[in-house]
């Protein structure tokens, strides 16, 4: 299970980066890893790798198949919506390869939601 971070065209570094920071938090708490869908990113990050893996989208991609990943995704942009503060976001989440979009920090809204306070506090 996978949580791809995504980012709007038009995000500005800062926003990109936000965006990242809160995925990977994201990503952790549900139990999925966490890939990013981004060339600027990996140009501008050095993420520490094992040898031969890779954090980018592409390489998932080009192993899992585009037929088995189109079969197995889900779209979400995120904006803000309630479901990440109150609810339990695994099951908002469901498909294998979820395409999370965001451009805005969401770290706090995680942080509150009932379900990972004690975690992170």
């Amino acid at each position: 299970r996978y949580l791809i971070a995504r980012h709007y065209p038009t995000s500005g570094l800062g926003n990109m980066m936000q965006s990242l920071v809160s995925s990977f938090l994201l990503a952790v708490l549900t139990n999925r890893i966490f890939v990013h869908d981004s060339l600027l990113i990996a140009d501008l990050l050095r993420f520490p790798r094992f040898p031969g893996a890779s954090t980018n989208y592409s390489r998932v991609y080009e192993e899992a198949g585009a037929a088995h990943v189109a079969m197995n995704s889900q779209f979400v942009v995120y904006r803000g919506e309630e479901w990440l503060l109150c609810g339990d976001p695994s099951e908002v989440l469901g498909a294998q390869y979820v395409f999370f979009e965001s451009d805005q920090y969401f770290g706090g809204v995680i942080a509150n939601n009932p379900l990972y306070a004690h975690l992170l506090s």
